[in-house]
């Protein structure tokens, strides 16, 4: 089977190289500071790890909407109203990450949000570095 030769320039996420990387310098006894992949830096609270153990015993092993989950959407929704934001859940985006929800590749994902090709978005300069080639994956 062919792939279209536009698939060839999407390249990989340089920061999942770079966490390699510096996870092998700290296995070899060097301190590392991270700034890759932007994970947290603290232990997960918790009442976060007992809802997730929850989740999982109660059966939610699902993937969810590329949007997220819509009583979840629904609840931020009407806590933003509380608050005096005028927001639907369609407005709401929840994400496993903020990648996932800012960059262009994820443009195709929020359901459908974007229904037009990218072929010049818009992006600082410096770059946080997934941007590039999630461009790259929105036009292709």
């Amino acid at each position: 089977m062919r792939s279209a030769t536009r698939l060839d320039s999407l390249g990989t996420e340089q920061a999942y190289l770079v966490l390699g990387a510096a996870r092998r310098l700290e296995a070899a006894g060097h301190e590392v500071v991270h700034l890759e992949i932007g994970e947290p830096d603290m232990p997960t609270p918790p009442h976060v790890v007992e809802a997730g153990v929850r989740a999982l015993r109660d059966g939610l092993t699902r993937y969810a909407l590329a949007a997220g989950v819509p009583e979840l959407r629904d609840a931020i929704a009407r806590s933003l109203a509380a608050r005096g934001v005028r927001a639907s859940a369609e407005n709401v985006i929840v994400a496993p990450g903020a990648s996932r929800s800012t960059s262009p590749s994820s443009a195709s994902q929020a359901v459908g949000r974007f229904t037009i090709r990218w072929t010049n978005p818009a992006r600082s300069r410096p770059t946080w570095r997934p941007w590039p080639s999630g461009s790259r994956r929105a036009a292709a």
